[in-house]
């Protein structure tokens, strides 16, 4: 997409690629200030990369907890919700069989998950 259809449509995006963190806490603080960043430059979408939300890295095991993974998504919903901003990211999705995918999610602006 050239820069004249993306100004045509209205629809500006901030792709970020982050230097991954050891805590799924500071992944969600970096996600968190890029969003911000990004809707104050007037994006409307901020995208992030595979395992944003919590690094891919020898503890990731820890780090994707079913109930850290939870409390981070929470914060990243609220971020959206608070700056208006829609937020494409991957986390972990945990199944109730145990199973454990890596799951690419779209946030809306007013932080809900969408389908």
């Amino acid at each position: 997409m050239t820069n004249s259809q993306t100004a045509a449509s209205g629809l500006r995006m901030a792709i970020a690629q982050q230097p991954m963190q050891w805590t799924t806490a500071e992944d969600v603080e970096r996600i968190i200030a890029a969003l911000a960043a990004a809707s104050d430059q007037g994006a409307r979408v901020g995208v992030f990369p595979e395992l944003s939300l919590t690094g891919f890295h020898h503890g990731i095991r820890e780090q994707s907890a079913p109930d850290l993974v939870d409390s981070a998504l929470a914060r990243v919903q609220d971020a959206c919700h608070a700056h208006v901003i829609a937020c494409a990211l991957a986390a972990p999705t945990h199944f109730d069989d145990g199973a454990i995918l890596n799951s690419y999610l779209l946030l809306g602006a007013p932080g809900e998950v969408l389908d």
